[in-house]
């Protein structure tokens, strides 16, 4: 089937993103300009104040739906009166490049699967440090162990067949801001025996602003939800493309480490096994280091290195929190505020 026969609906969540949503939707009308059937929503959930102006100049539709400050939420009006097609979505801070969508929605058409997800370029131009750390890192994930994604999604850039997505009622919109809800769809994708599947060469820049604390608050955030997510519906940490065992390893390690470490301040004199630990934890990073290494030179390596570390520590902050919200939820604070604590069982 030749994909310009084939309607595509380009669904774009807006929340505070008029720095970005400008070149974002030029990217896109330059990745889906042969093909003739395709149409672009921008969906207006908030903070967005002269979007309007700034989309003028676009071929787009523009909804406005602030009724409720999520992605979830945001991406099912985009999609609710297309059924027959294949919908794509785009967060409105990645800029695509030229074969993006048309890499994406590929094995949709091709009947090879009925979702796909893209990923992050390794294109570091005019990004600060922490936008490249995040790249890359996204980058490496999604590009490792093989092309079938189990129990998982990734919305930053993906696809999925219109009459499957509103046959699953869309994203569960009980997930309140941008938390979980992709990777909750993709379990109940993998749960109804749909593909998701990995496509390599549908590619963006990330142009989110973050800094390093926001980074940090972001992965405890999402951390919390992914766990969450597993435990509630009986499926392996490993499916989660964040924690294959290598991953899982690098968590343990870095938080042994960081034991032993402090034992080692209250004259305790094992600063040994913490050398040692944190030895095994770079061995089980080693490969993302040489991404580090390879495309942000040495200078980056080295602050990259202790970012993940310190990274690795919130991943295992996550799940001991993670497992005392799902059997203790009524002593557990709430320490993110928009995220769902029971999402749907399938």
């Amino acid at each position: 089937m030749n994909e310009k026969y084939v309607p595509i609906r380009v669904v774009i969540p807006a929340y505070n993103s008029i720095r970005t949503i400008q070149p974002c939707v030029h990217a896109i009308e330059a990745a889906t300009s042969l093909i003739p059937l395709c149409e672009i929503v921008v969906v207006d959930n908030g903070k967005n104040s002269g979007i309007k102006e700034n989309l003028k100049n676009s071929s787009v539709k523009l909804l406005e739906r602030k009724e409720l400050c999520s992605a979830a939420y945001a991406r099912n009006e985009g999609a609710k009166d297309f059924t027959n097609g294949i919908l794509v979505f785009i967060d409105s801070d990645v800029i695509c490049e030229k074969d993006c969508i048309e890499s994406l929605i590929k094995p949709i058409i091709n009947k090879q699967s009925q979702a796909s997800i893209g990923n992050y370029s390794k294109k570091l131009n005019g990004l600060s440090f922490t936008q490249k750390y995040k790249q890359l890192y996204i980058n490496h994930v999604y590009s490792r162990d093989g092309d079938l994604i189990q129990n998982d999604f990734w919305t930053a850039i993906s696809a999925i067949d219109a009459g499957i997505f509103h046959q699953l009622q869309g994203f569960d919109t009980r997930f309140i801001g941008a938390n979980g809800e992709d990777q909750e769809l993709g379990i109940r994708l993998t749960s109804r025996g749909y593909k998701v599947v990995s496509a390599r060469t549908a590619q963006g820049q990330h142009l989110n602003p973050y800094g390093i604390g926001n980074v940090i608050k972001n992965d405890f955030k999402k951390g919390i939800t992914a766990v969450g997510n597993s435990l509630q519906n009986n499926i392996p940490f490993s499916d989660n493309r964040h924690a294959n065992k290598s991953g899982i390893l690098a968590v343990f390690f870095s938080a042994l480490a960081l034991c032993f470490l402090v034992l080692m301040t209250i004259t305790i004199p094992i600063g040994w096994a913490s050398c040692v630990a944190f030895l095994f934890w770079y061995v089980c990073r080693f490969t993302i280091g040489l991404t580090f290494l390879r495309n942000g030179g040495v200078f980056f390596y080295l602050p990259a290195l202790l970012l993940m570390f310190c990274l690795d520590l919130v991943r295992f902050a996550c799940v001991i929190t993670g497992y005392i919200r799902n059997h203790y939820p009524k002593f557990t604070p709430v320490f993110t505020g928009n995220h769902l604590h029971n999402p749907i069982k399938e």
